[in-house]
């Protein structure tokens, strides 16, 4: 059933709409992010208060705060009148050295219309690849699956064009870690057809670098003794390029977490990111290297007569390390899951 626009709606009072929101950002910004948005584009070029949002959107502050950051790092809103970074279209996850690009497509919603309980019947008798499919997909969950959640499973093969072997694959890894429920399995589905997964070896790799990531996660998540990060798809492809790609130790993302806290008081991935990135491509490994480097830049400036700001860590061992890193330093999620 074809859906459009009451056009009664224009009668009321309207306000624009950037097409650039729906063409490039729909599909990666969340509710929350979009909500912020919307309530944001309704008032104009008003400043408004975070506090203010918060009471028209029904989030939190920190959600507030959280999901306007998106659209400040895609130059949608500005924060303190601090000048509007370039237009940006949706930010895609940063690559991992020597991980294969895979183009994804456009993958829609599983339709809200499902099969009747007769289709799924019918399907069960005439294929003895679905019957097998849902005979195994209880077998793994550890519970009847009911007709709900076989149409569910049939519309993974139909609509989003998944082999039954790669569903299962997904449902003995969400029953794995926890997370057994039809909303995720539907949603990693989706993912998956989105990059084009469709045997069993592809499932298998990209399990691999799914396990490899939580693994990365956890280690990450672990090393805060309190004010843990949240995860979130591209947090976790970050710690995965610092760790895997760049190899860079904890102890020099930590190092690099002050760095930024000191510089713009705030935890942004993208700057962490890029502290992490022009220090691995420096040769950087770990914060005596920064610091040495720091010093060595400091003596060329001197004697070519050129005046250096003073470093803001003016010295660095372990102790200070754990002290910094796990201590008194707050730590404030910038996404919440």
């Amino acid at each position: 059933m074809a859906l459009k626009v009451n056009p009664a709606v224009y009668a009321s009072a309207a306000f624009v709409l950037p097409a650039a929101v729906v063409d490039e950002h729909l599909r990666r910004a969340g509710g929350q992010q979009l909500k912020v948005l919307l309530f944001m584009l309704r008032h104009g070029g008003e400043p408004l208060s975070e506090e203010a949002v918060s009471a028209g959107t029904g989030l939190s502050v920190p959600d507030v705060k959280d999901a306007a950051q998106y659209w400040v790092e895609t130059g949608f809103l500005t924060r303190d009148g601090a000048p509007a970074a370039p237009l940006k279209t949706a930010p895609a996850a940063p690559a991992v050295s020597g991980q294969k690009d895979r183009p994804s497509k456009s993958v829609a919603d599983l339709p809200e219309t499902v099969p009747s309980y007769e289709e799924v019947a019918a399907r069960t008798k005439e294929s003895a690849e679905i019957c097998g499919l849902f005979q195994e997909a209880q077998a793994k969950l550890g519970r009847t699956i009911g007709y709900s959640n076989q149409a569910k499973l049939l519309m993974m093969v139909d609509d989003y064009g998944l082999p039954p072997e790669v569903i299962l694959t997904i449902i003995e890894y969400a029953a794995a870690h926890g997370k057994a429920n039809m909303s995720y399995i539907v949603a990693v589905g989706r993912n998956w057809a989105a990059d084009g997964i469709d045997s069993l070896e592809q499932a298998m790799g990209k399990l691999e670098q799914m396990e490899r990531t939580d693994k990365l996660w956890k280690e990450f998540e672990n090393s805060f003794t309190r004010d843990k990060p949240r995860y979130t798809e591209a947090r976790a492809a970050y710690v995965r390029k610092w760790r895997e790609g760049n190899k860079q130790s904890l102890e020099l993302i930590h190092y690099a977490y002050e760095e930024m806290i000191n510089q713009i008081d705030k935890v942004s991935y993208k700057y962490w990111d890029s502290i992490l990135t022009r220090w691995h491509d420096e040769g950087l490994k770990k914060p005596a290297d920064v610091l040495q480097d720091a010093k060595n830049r400091a003596g060329r400036n001197k004697a070519s007569g050129t005046k250096a700001a003073a470093p803001k860590n003016a010295s660095y061992d372990a102790g200070e390390y754990r002290r910094k890193a796990q201590g008194p330093v707050k730590y404030e999620p910038k996404n919440r899951k």
